[in-house]
């Protein structure tokens, strides 16, 4: 019986994931997302997020830190989206946690973040090898 309870309850938690696009779940605990052509990761609310982010992070080129200014206070539940170079949005998506990293080709994009009806939009160059972090950081309230 507890072995078919496990299997229903991944179930459900594949199946949430679904929404918006593909997910996988590593045994980091991490949910993998898909939307479009671009893998994507966030979260790093506690510790153990934060240490299986960091073991995952060379997989992405687009790394993503929310953050409020003078604090060090990091923030979850941001809204992102990310735009090619003509104005197209490739991916919609909501921050599990301060980390936010996506797996985009080589090229230009308009990385937008929200905070409290405040906008920040950031133009970004992701290199054909490596990768490009970015910082949104909010004044405090």
């Amino acid at each position: 019986m507890t072995s078919m309870y496990r299997f229903l309850a991944l179930l459900l938690l594949l199946g949430a994931g679904l929404v918006g696009g593909q997910a996988r779940v590593r045994a980091s605990g991490l949910e993998m997302k898909t939307a479009g052509e671009i893998d994507y990761v966030s979260g790093g609310v506690g510790a153990s997020e934060q240490e299986a982010l960091a073991q995952v992070k060379h997989d992405y080129n687009l790394r993503l830190l929310f953050a409020v200014s003078g604090s060090g206070s990091f923030l979850a539940s941001v809204p992102v989206t990310i735009a090619d170079g003509r104005g197209q949005v490739l991916l919609e998506a909501v921050s599990a946690g301060p980390y936010f990293y996506a797996r985009v080709p080589a090229g230009r994009y308009q990385v937008t973040a929200e905070r409290r009806g405040r906008v920040k939009t950031q133009s970004v160059r992701v290199p054909a090898t490596g990768a490009v972090s970015v910082d949104f950081r909010w004044a405090q309230e």
